[in-house]
């Protein structure tokens, strides 16, 4: 059982802040609040499913805002909340390329995907793979089916990435894809939940790793000691896909400035589906429907250079990965802005907390950013 339902003791003195992100993080949050008798200034980030009066501060995004705090009825009119943007992450353009680098060294990635020369011809797609959840569900057949045409269409080398929720039945689908394709250089999946020396013990022509047979977790060694090359998957990535389930993937995968394409975004309901509404209305993501027709590089002539575009119909707003049109221009200004929403977070609970110490009113324009 977690420490904070054994009833062990917290002594003096008493952390200044406690901070949980989750539904998961409140039981803790709140042990850690009542030990220190409210002295610890306590601070939720995501909706929390508790009237919040249970703590110093909530921070919610806008789609908890504009779904589950609007469906609390009179409740919505809490004070002790802050409206955020989506983009709480730590990912930045500095650690991207110590992420790529730290992959290049320790073999976390084939050598092959580095290979820069190769991307003209064979872009890199990396695909963020979560689980099904209550506002979510996932059409295992259809991903699958999506991914093999990233492969087998478009000419695209795919790096995969599970999740801790990814069901063993799309690991199981996935891992027969690969076992087909029997190339690393063109396939190659990670998986966190099991020994992070698995995924690249095996050459380019033995078979692939049997994920079905992983009850469950094993050791989550691959999220210890910088085994983990997701973020490196996002740095060398040249456009992005996320399973429609995952806010954090999505927000990870803004952050690192690339195109980010939604796959199962017509099953996402309530929040998320506001959530992915607003992102696609706003362009900076785009729903991933990868077409039946190859890219067709196309030269035409561009003042007095030769230039080409790849595209499948000869319009450079076109996407092969996308529904056949038009598309406005990518929308890339949530790129490396995690950690600034996170100072203005962090500058904000310093002065609420310093407010409520010395008893003085909010400032007014902290307050009136209430949402």
């Amino acid at each position: 059982m977690p420490w904070f339902l054994k009833g062990d003791s917290l002594s003096a003195p008493y952390p200044s802040y406690v901070i949980g992100s989750g539904a998961k993080s409140v039981p803790g949050l709140l042990q850690v609040s009542r030990m220190s008798g409210k002295a610890s200034y306590s601070v939720h980030i995501h909706f929390p499913a508790l009237p919040f009066v249970h703590f110093d501060q909530v921070f919610l995004q806008r789609h908890e805002v504009l779904v589950q705090l609007a469906g609390l009825g009179v409740m919505k009119d809490q004070k002790n909340y802050f409206r955020v943007n989506s983009t709480l992450n730590s990912i930045t353009p500095k650690s991207l390329e110590s992420s790529k680098s730290r992959a290049l060294e320790r073999g976390l990635i084939p050598k092959s995907y580095f290979d820069n020369g190769r991307r003209s011809s064979s872009p890199i797609v990396s695909v963020l793979i979560g689980g099904p959840s209550e506002d979510c569900s996932h059409n295992t057949e259809r991903i699958v089916n999506r991914l093999a045409r990233l492969v087998d269409v478009q000419n695209c080398r795919v790096l995969i990435s599970f999740s801790q929720r990814t069901a063993s039945n799309t690991k199981q689908a996935i891992a027969q894809l690969q076992e087909r394709i029997q190339d690393q250089d063109k396939l190659f999946v990670y998986d966190p939940m099991i020994h992070s020396d698995t995924t690249m013990s095996k050459g380019k022509d033995d078979a692939s790793p049997n994920w079905s047979a992983i009850a469950g977790p094993k050791g989550l060694t691959g999220f210890l000691a910088g085994q983990n090359p997701y973020e490196a998957m996002l740095a060398l990535a040249d456009k992005i896909v996320v399973t429609a389930d995952s806010i954090a993937m999505t927000n990870e995968a803004l952050a690192a400035g690339k195109p980010v394409y939604i796959l199962g975004g017509e099953l996402a309901r309530g929040k998320l589906k506001v959530f992915h509404r607003h992102l696609a209305d706003l362009h900076f993501t785009r729903a991933f429907r990868p077409g039946r027709i190859p890219i067709v590089p196309i030269s035409h002539q561009n003042g007095d250079k030769n230039t080409t575009a790849t595209n499948n119909s000869g319009n450079d707003t076109a996407d092969p990965l996308c529904y056949p049109g038009d598309h406005p221009a990518w929308n890339c200004s949530l790129a490396g802005k995690g950690p600034e929403e996170i100072k203005k977070l962090v500058e904000r609970l310093q002065i609420l907390r310093e407010c409520r110490l010395a008893g003085r009113r909010v400032p007014e324009h902290i307050a009136d950013a209430t949402s």
